[in-house]
């Protein structure tokens, strides 16, 4: 069994109980192991990234109807 990264964590349990399907980010070096395992479920979830947080939560209602 490959050994699980806590942000693998991070990104499955929502994704998994709760179906969410789109990660909106702002990418920084705090969470880069986060970031890593959003690419590596690119293919179940969707993850945005924005340049800024303000970006971020002005594209929310745009996905919250599509």
């Amino acid at each position: 069994m490959p050994s699980q990264r806590a942000a693998d964590l991070l990104v499955e349990v929502p994704a998994e109980t709760r179906g969410i399907q789109r990660f909106s980010v702002c990418p920084g070096e705090s969470y880069l192991s986060v970031l890593d395992a959003l690419v590596d479920h690119q293919d179940d979830i969707e993850f945005i990234s924005a340049r800024h947080e303000g970006g971020a939560s002005h594209s929310w209602p745009r996905h919250m109807v599509s």
